[in-house]
């Protein structure tokens, strides 16, 4: 088995969005940690324009 080194990765393409406002006016609400996919999912879902409500069970300043 070969090792997962950055090298071997393929490159990582991010797709082309424009910047619609699809969820404009709409509520998220995002419960987990602040980081891996609750942070990207929040990053996504307040580009795409909602409003949005964190819960992490870690305190309030982590969730900022």
């Amino acid at each position: 088995m070969q090792s997962a080194t950055p090298e071997r990765l393929p490159k990582v393409v991010k797709p082309n969005s424009s910047n619609k406002k699809i969820l404009k006016r709409r509520k998220a609400l995002v419960m987990g940690d602040c980081s891996g996919i609750a942070k990207a999912s929040v990053i996504a879902l307040g580009q795409a324009g909602a409003y949005i409500v964190v819960n992490d069970l870690r305190g309030e300043d982590i969730a900022k």
